[in-house]
């Protein structure tokens, strides 16, 4: 006590000045740059994975937040600012970062962490933590996500945060777009009539043919766009609906195509060499993917019966059982019993892969076998002695230029139809909405509070270290004096 009597003065001054110095500390290192972000959360709006493991697009792709602030996506919100002049795009994008953000997550989170730092935990009490983590986890609506933006002095604040609002809307209308790829992907022509003209110049045959596959290009388009109407009565401003449209092209076929077919086979003024190339062309290619295709049918043949079972020595101790019943028996046999199992197991999958691909495959063939013979027929029918009654070129050209007219006025409904279809469809995917506003937040190292606190201790520490230093001295005085 007569230490501090004496030394209170000091002790006083020394804690006075230690104080001080870390109040000024405090104040210089709040006037340091801390790092500022710009941040704006959204909701993403996507449904759960097929295996329920993280988001999907509708086209069942899988979602990685990073899309969100993808090179393509930045890019394009770069140019849209003009920040070509302000900085360089390599700078722009390491400015961004993307999170998840769910404050629900974060107490979640730290609950668990406080419920395994109990000590005497069995392996089952964690499994027990673990399961219920998971659990309450998948309820958890894990869409949210924070994108920050990291500040930069050339960028003003408003413009940042208009970037922060454009980025995603520009994801979404990226990824929008990748999501039409399921949409019907046939262009029609748009030059398809002055090509056919071209072609009837070399051959009248082959213009129809073309005309005929543009023709079934148009069908074919049509029925993948049914599905989009969901049984709604969508019709054009002219008034037409795509079953109308449907019944045309199919009339376009029967009573103008094959009319103008016949008209060349009844008329040797309407033919031409080319016409005969063109028909012996066709079958030749035919005949090839034919043949390739037949081979390929006997390569799959051949294989279905080495899959079929030649090692029936195992089963035959087995009693018999209805189809899909299995009987284990625990004897000496049981090892070689699952493997024989394990064995059909897997040879009845790749019997079934190979019988589905034989199905394919001989649908393919019967389609290729149906146009051969339809080419033939055009052959033979050509091969014919004309009859009486043969067309002449002003009924064929008359005929045909009404053909082409009635095609391309229906190739533009159909295109129509599309356009209409596939912006309504796209316009409906809404992958996010935003989540209040963007703000400025600041981001530092070190927390202010933590940091007070840590200068505090330091305070005290130096003060007692300080107090010990004088007390060691005059202990080491006396012990002299003594």
């Amino acid at each position: 006590m007569d230490f501090f009597k004496r030394k209170w003065r000091r002790i006083l001054l020394t804690a006075t000045i230690s104080l001080f110095v870390a109040i000024l500390l405090f104040l210089l290192l709040l006037l340091l740059p801390a790092n500022r972000l710009f941040v704006q959360d959204i909701q993403v709006m996507l449904e759960n994975s097929k295996g329920g493991i993280g988001l999907a697009y509708p086209s069942k792709k899988p979602f990685n937040k990073l899309d969100i602030i993808s090179p393509v996506v930045l890019k394009q919100v770069y140019r849209k600012n003009n920040l070509e002049n302000v900085l360089p795009f390599d700078e722009f994008q390491e400015m961004f970062s993307v999170s998840d953000y769910s404050p629900k997550r974060a107490f979640l989170d730290s609950a668990f962490a406080q419920k395994l730092g109990k000590r005497n935990l069995s392996v089952v009490d964690i499994e027990r933590l673990e399961t219920d983590y998971r659990r309450q986890l998948a309820s958890l609506d894990l869409g949210m996500f924070r994108i920050s933006m990291g500040k930069n002095y050339r960028i003003p604040p408003e413009t940042a945060s208009k970037i922060l609002n454009e980025i995603p809307q520009t994801w979404m209308e990226i990824y929008r777009q990748q999501e039409g790829e399921k949409l019907p992907q046939v262009d029609l022509d748009s030059n398809m009539e002055k090509r056919l003209r071209n072609e009837l110049q070399n051959s009248r045959l082959l213009a129809i043919d073309r005309a005929a596959v543009y023709n079934e290009q148009m069908l074919e388009l049509c029925d993948k766009l049914i599905p989009l109407l969901q049984e709604r009565n969508i019709a054009l401003p002219t008034g037409e609906y795509l079953p109308d449209l449907i019944k045309m092209l199919q009339n376009v076929k029967t009573y103008q195509l094959n009319i103008l077919q016949s008209m060349i086979f009844s008329s040797k003024e309407l033919q031409n060499n080319l016409d005969h190339l063109f028909l012996q062309s066709q079958i030749q290619q035919l005949e090839s993917e034919q043949n390739y295709a037949k081979l390929k049918y006997q390569n799959i043949d051949q294989a279905l019966s080495i899959l079929q079972d030649k090692n029936p020595s195992i089963r035959a101790n087995l009693p018999a059982q209805p189809e899909g019943a299995t009987q284990f028996s625990l004897d000496a046999n049981i090892f070689n019993q699952i493997i024989e199992l394990v064995r059909r197991d897997s040879s009845n999958i790749m019997r079934r892969q190979l019988a589905d691909l034989s199905l394919e495959l001989g649908e393919e063939m019967a389609q290729t076998e149906s146009k051969l013979q339809f080419y033939k027929q055009l052959l033979q029918n050509m091969n014919n002695k004309v009859t009486s009654g043969s067309a002449t070129k002003e009924q064929f050209d008359s005929l045909f230029n009404a053909t082409l007219a009635n095609m391309a006025e229906l190739g533009k409904k159909v295109s129509q139809f599309k356009q209409m279809l596939t912006e309504e469809y796209l316009s409906g995917l809404n992958f996010y909405v935003p989540v209040g506003q963007t703000i400025q937040t600041t981001d530092r190292l070190i927390s202010i509070p933590k940091l007070g606190v840590i200068l505090l201790g330091l305070w005290v520490i130096f003060n007692a270290l300080m107090l010990t230093v004088s007390l060691g001295k005059e202990w080491l005085q006396r012990e002299d004096a003594a």
